[in-house]
């Protein structure tokens, strides 16, 4: 086995990345954003629900 040194290195998503926190505006932009990709994804779901691989075809005009 290998001698893993946990402290030594940081290189993961787990790093501290510092004190990051959002304000309200932050907040309010953020879910404006969510509220516009989750009515898009309805519109599209409305456009495509009946043919055979509609989420497959959502999801590639969502761009996932």
């Amino acid at each position: 086995m290998g001698n893993y040194d946990f402290e030594g290195q940081s290189d993961g998503d787990w790093d501290d990345k510092g004190n990051i926190s959002w304000n309200e505006f932050d907040w309010q932009q953020f879910l404006q954003r969510q509220q516009k990709d989750i009515a898009r994804f309805v519109a599209l779901y409305d456009q495509f629900h009946q043919e055979p691989n509609h989420l497959d075809r959502i999801a590639l005009e969502m761009g996932w």
